[in-house]
């Protein structure tokens, strides 16, 4: 039997599928600091078997078992780590109901650009749920908890209400956490605007939220704009501003909960910077080299919203050490910058490479106890299907 070719059980076709993926990256100086030595090597082998079904009835689903080698090395002589996950990735039916379209099972959820909600594909293990999913023209209602993640946490509950018009795509989502206690309880409100004018794509969003954090109130907020201009049939240039909020008192909290999004695409391929507590301003060029390959350089500028409050990463967590409480550090986090790109090598095969420099700015700068140093990386990764 041949992967990726339809064999018909039944009333049932099945098509297996095989996808692997490897990942080596090489980070220099995270902590941006000459007088610790933090350089690390990271190697990533994802393998997902699995295969796509259909019934004539029209019912259709899923099934992705998942086999991870996460490895990483470090220069400092210390430990490194090595872990070899599997886990069920996916296993879910598409059911036709009354002319809308029922999910049950194990699912990705991407909402829009996954700005607040994706899979998070970038990262070995991705994302999944265990949950239900009904859409309906531009309705899209979804419950569920949290079934695969990098960083597991069953007692991690989603749900949104969303609808999208001409005028955008509103979104309504509640995140319950139970762990750590006290509980966290998360609503959030957001609306996503595109337009599309001649050679001109426009887009912003907005988010607002009210809720309950580390026994503290939350009342935080997000926003963005950008425009992509088509320059011609192989070049296209885009600008982005983001902000959101951070900070609070003793007894709120204003640092924006970025829910579950995949960040990698937003604010630096480095994933240094996640949509809480920053003021971000990117632009980047998008090149079609050839019939098969393309690139992209990009520029980061990030600054703290709230200079009391921490550097927060793509995971959503604090970047280690980046917090000065008193506020007298400033806020000048510093600058990216990106060079990455792929290559089409076959049928369902692709070669990717970057190498990004961060800059670090005066914030930054403050808490290295030796000379203060820029950050580099570097990956390639090679992905097929069969």
């Amino acid at each position: 039997m041949a992967y990726d070719t339809p064999m018909d059980v039944g009333d049932v076709r099945l098509t297996p599928f095989l996808e692997t993926r490897y990942r080596f990256e090489r980070r220099l100086d995270r902590d941006f600091d000459g007088a610790k030595r933090d350089d690390r090597n990271d190697s990533f082998l994802r393998v997902r078997p699995g295969f796509v079904f259909e019934t004539k009835g029209g019912i259709k689903g899923k099934v992705t078992f998942q086999f991870l080698d996460n490895r990483t090395s470090l220069a400092s002589g210390a430990a490194g780590s090595s872990s070899n996950m599997k886990d069920l990735a996916e296993a879910y039916v598409d059911a036709p109901v009354s002319g809308a379209t029922m999910t049950l099972g194990r699912q990705k959820v991407i909402v829009a650009d996954q700005r607040l909600i994706g899979a998070l594909e970038w990262a070995n293990s991705s994302r999944a749920w265990d949950g239900l999913r009904y859409r309906r023209g531009g309705l899209d209602v979804f419950a569920g908890r949290l079934a695969v993640n990098p960083a597991m946490n069953q007692d991690a509950k989603f749900g949104f209400l969303s609808y999208a018009q001409k005028e955008g795509q509103t979104v309504l989502s509640l995140k319950a956490d139970s762990r750590p206690t006290p509980e966290t309880t998360v609503w959030t409100l957001s609306h996503r605007w595109t337009q599309k004018h001649d050679k001109d794509a426009y887009q912003a969003y907005g988010a607002l939220q009210q809720g309950s954090v580390g026994g503290k109130k939350l009342e935080a907020f997000a926003f963005g704009a950008g425009i992509s201009r088509t320059l011609d049939a192989k070049t296209s240039v885009s600008i982005e501003g983001n902000l959101a909020s951070g900070g609070g008192t003793a007894a709120k909290t204003r640092t924006f909960d970025q829910l579950y999004p995949t960040g990698h695409q937003f604010m630096g391929a480095m994933d240094m910077q996640g949509l809480r507590n920053t003021v971000h301003v990117g632009a980047w060029v998008d090149r079609k080299l050839s019939r098969d390959a393309s690139a992209r350089v990009e520029l980061h500028r990030f600054w703290l919203y709230d200079a009391g409050d921490a550097w927060y990463s793509a995971a959503g967590g604090p970047n280690a050490g980046f917090k000065d409480a008193t506020g007298k550090r400033g806020k000048d986090v510093g600058w990216e910058l990106d060079l990455t790109g792929s290559l089409v090598l076959g049928k369902d095969r692709t070669l990717a490479l970057g190498v990004a420099a961060f800059l670090p700015g005066d914030f930054t700068k403050s808490f290295a106890t030796g000379a203060s140093r820029t950050q580099y990386w570097a990956y390639a990764m090679v992905s097929a299907r069969f």
